[in-house]
């Protein structure tokens, strides 16, 4: 009973996430109907127990057919591997005490149908500008920004801090065309 309510949920396109959460809420007596998402996910990654239906994997938010896996050195290390990144505890003093405007957080949404955007958020007064993409591609990702930052006031544009994400892999052309410093986060934090 539990697979079969498990692979109804994943073909109506739930998280693993969110079957838990609902199974705790609806069987919440029965400690028969208990799993954890991870159980759910490796049920559905792992071939050789066909416990799960493997094209199901495309139903999850990700897609992928392959799970990435978090604890393997050099693949698990791609998101840090950008080339001259500048760390974020380089960046003004003005941009940390949030006393200047023109120091901007970023980061890429991936929506609905692989739909993405680019936020681009001012520390102090909190404006956000959005920047729509056509893929999250640091091909494109870079020309949209710097499409975005040449409609803005030059002081409302000094510095730039992003993830760890390879989306801005080429920060070092945006930097050339538009002046702005850009600073990433630590590997691995929030």
């Amino acid at each position: 009973m539990l697979r079969r309510l498990v692979i109804e949920l994943l073909d109506n396109e739930w998280s693993p996430e969110q079957i838990v959460g609902h199974l705790r809420l609806t069987h919440a007596g029965n400690p028969l109907m208990r799993i954890s998402h991870e159980s759910i996910y490796r049920a559905i990654y792992t071939t050789r127990w066909k416990l799960i239906p493997r094209e199901l994997c495309t139903k999850l938010r990700t897609r992928r057919p392959i799970r990435k896996n978090k604890k393997n050195t050099v693949k698990g290390q791609w998101r840090s591997q950008i080339t001259g990144a500048q760390p974020i505890e380089e960046r003004p003093e003005a941009a940390d005490a949030r006393t200047e405007l023109g120091h901007l957080e970023g980061d890429l949404i991936v929506g609905a149908k692989n739909s993405q955007i680019a936020t681009l958020v001012d520390r102090k007064s909190c404006y956000l500008t959005m920047v729509a993409l056509p893929s999250r591609h640091t091909t494109t990702v870079i020309p949209a920004l710097q499409q975005a930052f040449a409609r803005m006031d030059a002081r409302l544009r000094s510095t730039l801090t992003w993830d760890r994400g390879m989306e801005l892999a080429g920060h070092q052309l945006l930097t050339e065309a538009t002046g702005i410093d850009v600073f990433f986060a630590a590997p691995r934090s929030p």
